[in-house]
Formats: C-alpha cells, sequence, structure tokens
C-alpha cells in the first residue's frame, strides 16, 4: 500500500471515530490514544526515514484535529 494512501486512510479513520463521539473529552480521548499507538509504534521499530516522514505527519494532521476540538466551546 503506498503511504499517500495510508496517509489518506488514517485521517478519514479518525474523522470517521470522531462522528461517532459526543463529547469534547471523548473525542480528545480517542485523539490522545491515537497519538499514543503511533508515538509508541516510532519507539518500537527501526524505521527508515519515509516510514519516518510518514508517522510525523500524521502525528501533525491528528495535533491540529485534536488543537481544532480543543477549541471547540463545551
Amino acid at each position: 500500500m503506498d503511504q499517500a494512501y495510508e496517509f489518506k486512510y488514517v485521517l478519514e479513520f479518525a474523522h470517521q471515530v470522531l462522528k461517532n463521539e459526543k463529547t469534547k473529552e471523548d473525542k480528545i480521548l480517542i485523539l490522545d490514544f491515537m497519538l499514543d499507538v503511533i508515538r509508541e509504534d516510532l519507539k518500537s521499530q527501526k524505521l527508515e526515514d519515509n516510514s519516518l516522514d510518514f508517522r510525523i505527519g500524521v502525528i501533525y494532521e491528528i495535533s491540529k484535529m485534536k488543537h481544532h476540538i480543543e477549541q471547540e466551546p463545551t
């Protein structure tokens, strides 16, 4: 699977999961979990440069989503 497709899939998955969550707190918990999983993956694997760039890109985009949700009024 090429990385552009994987990147798009991960972000679409995150958006879809967030649609099912009702509260701001639950959305943030889900995004924190996703970020933790990716960070642990980075720690535990010896990654090639392109895999590293991919994961950093995903972390960046999910972090932006989380920031946007945190800024929403409760």
